[in-house]
């Protein structure tokens, strides 16, 4: 249990940005489910990616936080000011790639939908 203490920062912002894409990947199928979207339509790769293996990008959390651990422990430069912007510049990439998604999956099944 030390170990979480002492890289609180790091398990905080992993279940900040873990969260993250799990609302993210179930709210953009969600939006294809509600807009009525069937496999047979054409849809950006992107989208279809995240909706059906959003989960994958986990890895991207797990990667944050393995590199900040091993700055932390090997470079004498890399504080926790440096971990804490650091990830919440990820969150709030994350955040802003979700949205963008959504609003992708939205926007093009609007489109086909009055035509």
């Amino acid at each position: 249990m030390r170990f979480v203490e002492q890289h609180r920062t790091q398990s905080i912002l992993a279940l900040f940005h873990v969260g993250t894409i799990l609302v993210g990947s179930i709210g953009v199928g969600l939006i294809l489910k509600v807009c009525g979207y069937t496999d047979g339509q054409e849809m950006s790769w992107l989208v279809v990616f995240v909706r059906n293996w959003g989960f994958v990008l986990s890895l991207i959390p797990v990667l944050w936080v393995l590199s900040t651990l091993w700055m932390e422990l090997h470079h004498s430069w890399h504080s926790k000011r440096v971990t804490l912007i650091s990830g919440i510049l990820l969150w709030a990439g994350l955040i802003w790639f979700f949205i963008r998604i959504a609003a992708r999956a939205s926007s093009i099944l609007f489109r086909m939908g009055n035509q």
